[in-house]
């Protein structure tokens, strides 16, 4: 229900339903708890909930089994890095995922792309942007990105 009321951009609803999972999974000692604690994490940053995303980041370190674990985790430490003002932070712990993503698992690769774009675009740096756009497009969004892209300027 999170996944949905975040599509809907309801993050309040969805922190909620992310909560209740969250409590579910410790309940459980479930597995698949990092991706529970991930999506709480950005509906809390979404929200500006910094305060209650940096104790989590703290409590879900515990809970990382694989690499892929300590990726995702740290690409959303990035985005507290970000408002912290801390941009070198943000950039390193963002291309660190995605570069890791990129070579073992697209599914997570999907946005950090986008969101290192977004970052160089409003930093006016719209070479690095193109780039990190481009690669969402192509390579994370799937094939045919860039048709699509072709198809948006005829």
């Amino acid at each position: 229900k999170g996944l949905v009321y975040r599509g809907l951009g309801k993050n309040a609803k969805a922190l909620e339903m992310f909560l209740d999972s969250y409590r579910l999974k410790v309940k459980m000692n479930s597995e698949n708890i990092v991706v529970t604690i991930g999506e709480l994490m950005e509906c809390q940053i979404s929200l500006g909930k910094y305060t209650e995303t940096k104790q989590l980041v703290r409590t879900a370190s515990q809970y990382m089994k694989t690499e892929s674990d300590y990726h995702l985790l740290n690409s959303i430490k990035g985005n507290i890095d970000l408002h912290e003002g801390n941009e070198s932070g943000f950039i390193k712990k963002k291309t660190d995922a995605l570069n890791y993503f990129m070579q073992n698992n697209l599914k997570y690769a999907k946005g950090i792309a986008k969101e290192l774009g977004d970052y160089y675009f409003e930093n006016n740096k719209y070479k690095n942007a193109a780039t990190y756009y481009k690669m969402e497009l192509n390579h994370i969004s799937g094939k045919g990105g860039e048709k699509l892209w072709e198809n948006l300027w005829q």
